[in-house]
């Protein structure tokens, strides 16, 4: 069993046995590796081979594609899903969908455009990240914005609105098609678009 969600645990209370008996299982396939210092919240599923670092989190319902590595101290909120061979490294909120060969080094955040309701009040509408797409460390995407497939978000870039597939992101939104991209970075990331499909 994983550790119980808040839920479940204000439904039972304080009776352990209780929470016990009905929290959901989690889920580890064949040659997954779960390192120390991990939590696994009930209903979590880990793909085959799969690789969670120290003191990485995983949420409840949340599912790790195979092959997929959650690095150290990687805190994946609840009912995340992420695909085959990512790795994930940041802050990922509830419900964000990450594709295969996906990369998320920085935050995936909510909007939290409704602070005045109560916090389990409101479900807003996650990001989501396509495959082969880069979310660099320090960079953040906001709300219900898509990253698209083949595209990088620059080391410190915020993002709060859709990018379109092959583009990459500075600062504050600066979309950049990948074919205009002139930066000595990036060219041998950029130059696998033909290869990603």
């Amino acid at each position: 069993m994983g550790c119980p969600k808040e839920a479940t645990i204000r439904s039972f209370g304080p009776d352990t046995r209780a929470i016990t008996n009905h929290a959901m299982p989690v889920t580890l396939e064949e040659g997954c590796i779960v390192s120390n210092h991990v939590t696994l919240y009930e209903g979590a599923t880990i793909g085959a081979s799969a690789i969670l670092e120290d003191y990485s989190r995983v949420g409840y319902l949340s599912v790790i594609g195979a092959s997929t590595r959650v690095m150290y101290g990687a805190y994946i909120c609840d009912r995340v899903t992420i695909g085959k061979r990512c790795r994930i490294a940041g802050f990922v909120c509830d419900g964000t969908v990450v594709d295969n060969d996906a990369t998320v080094l920085g935050s995936i955040v909510h909007e939290y455009a409704n602070p005045h309701a109560g916090w389990w009040d409101v479900d807003e509408e996650p990001p989501q990240i396509a495959k082969h797409a880069v979310v660099a460390y320090g960079a953040t995407v906001v709300g219900p914005a898509r990253i698209g497939e083949g595209s990088y978000i620059a080391a410190g870039a915020t993002v709060t609105r859709d990018v379109p597939p092959n583009h990459v992101v500075i600062g504050a939104n600066k979309q950049i098609h990948a074919a205009e991209w002139h930066g000595r970075r990036l060219q041998g990331f950029l130059a696998l678009d033909d290869s990603k499909g």
